[in-house]
């Protein structure tokens, strides 16, 4: 029954790790079908993206809680240098390290990881796990989570749209007008009726983990199902099994170097303990609760043709990387 039990318990904390492989291997498998093949159904599943993307951030406000911002020790040099390694210190490091290396569609992948905000629920929940400070680790994903949100889209129209010569005024409209439907919105909404709002709204925080977790892997398979359906209509939509290793293997390297570079710029800070480790979990992590749905947004709003499940598996890895390893480098700031 003990070993029963271990497996068990085991199961529901890797659970949504196994949903992301099961999703990519059920899109491969699913993809080889000859009634998708055609593609038509690329078209027709569209509009449900975005209602689950607005449904995703919808439970992200609910689980924002406000007690946190009242906390006036908070580090305003912490939030800045987490903010640096979110969006500056990342990229630097995969573009002189990996990104020459790497296919046009895979270097977008990479850009698109670097710029993905730091996760709210990992980071803060390892940070409490391993005694760290959850006041400052809370109010720096947060602070991450809402610039992120311009961050992303803003600095793709700069490097890959202003390369052109030219930006469609119309597509930015139309992207501000998603952002606001499919993020601040829901966001500001779920955050609203939690506290001020009837009291069901409060006991839908018990399912928050599970129902977010399973609309991210909807849209993960539908990423990939994209994906592998485009391989098999043209050749110009396939990727070689070496190049799928070696976007993987670099997510690997990218969060060993950005992981040790953050922890080293920590010691460099002389934080307390419980601020380096609140500052090492929110610098060196990506959410892909807020990433994915930035990243289809941003894409899908510009028309970019690229293969979309390629361009979300260096996040896809790097998310994977850094909950297996985080549980291991928790148990060693236990000790």
């Amino acid at each position: 029954m003990r070993i029963l039990s271990a497996h068990m318990k085991h199961l529901k904390q890797n659970m949504f790790i196994y949903g992301l492989v099961a999703s990519i291997v059920l899109a491969l498998s699913v993809s080889q079908l000859d009634t998708l093949n055609n593609g038509e159904w690329i078209v027709s599943a569209q509009p449900f993206k975005w209602w689950l993307i607005a449904l995703i951030f919808f439970f992200q406000g609910l689980g924002l809680p406000r007690y946190a911002f009242k906390d006036y020790s908070i580090s305003l040099n912490i939030c800045l240098a987490v903010l640096f390694w979110n969006y500056i210190g990342a990229i630097l490091c995969a573009y002189f390290i990996f990104m020459p290396t790497l296919q046009p569609n895979a270097v977008l992948g990479f850009f698109f990881l670097t710029m993905a905000p730091s996760t709210i629920a990992l980071s803060v929940s390892y940070t409490d796990l391993s005694g760290g400070d959850v006041s400052q680790a809370l109010v720096s994903t947060c602070i991450s989570n809402f610039l992120g949100t311009f961050i992303l889209p803003v600095s793709f129209i700069l490097v890959y749209r202003m390369g052109e010569g030219s930006v469609d005024l119309s597509r930015i409209g139309i992207l501000i007008e998603r952002v606001l439907l499919c993020l601040f919105i829901p966001l500001f909404l779920g955050y609203g009726l939690r506290y001020y709002g009837p009291k069901i709204f409060q006991k839908l925080l018990i399912w928050k983990k599970y129902i977010i977790e399973g609309l991210l892997l909807i849209l993960i398979f539908n990423a990939f199902l994209t994906c592998f359906c485009q391989t098999f209509i043209g050749e110009e939509f396939m990727i070689s099994g070496i190049e799928f290793i070696r976007i993987i293997s670099y997510a690997l390297g990218l969060f060993t170097i950005v992981s040790y570079l953050v922890w080293q710029n920590g010691r460099c800070l002389k934080l307390q303990r419980g601020r380096q480790i609140a500052f090492f979990f929110t610098a060196s992590q990506k959410s892909i609760c807020s990433g994915i749905p930035l990243i289809l947004l941003t894409i899908d709003t510009f028309g970019f043709e690229v293969e979309t499940g390629f361009i979300v598996l260096p996040l896809v890895s790097y998310y994977f990387y850094q909950t297996l390893f985080g549980a291991w480098i928790v148990r060693i700031l236990c000790k």
